[in-house]
């Protein structure tokens, strides 16, 4: 978990889905350490069941924040107190 925490500083975001949800890809810098968890993923539920957040790990390396709807896109994220779910699977 360190080396994903220390990956934060030089994260770059870019939004890259077009169905209108804010979700984004991430950049990491190459220097930062590689987290040895493997390729995890965190699925949190939102309070209304509309929607999840998904954090994606590819490679040792914070890859996606997805924000899925399960009825109509929207370009917001859920407040954080809604959200409840797993650590790092």
């Amino acid at each position: 978990m360190d080396a994903l925490r220390g990956q934060i500083g030089g994260l770059l975001a870019y939004r890259d889905c077009e169905c209108g949800c804010p979700s984004v890809t991430f950049v990491v810098n190459p220097e930062s350490d590689v987290s040895t968890i493997g390729d995890p993923f965190a699925t949190f539920n939102a309070a209304d069941v509309e929607r999840s957040v998904i954090l994606f790990v590819r490679g040792g390396r914070l890859a996606a924040l997805e924000c899925a709807y399960y009825e109509d896109a929207r370009d917001e994220w859920p407040p954080l107190a809604d959200l409840s779910g797993s650590q790092l699977t």
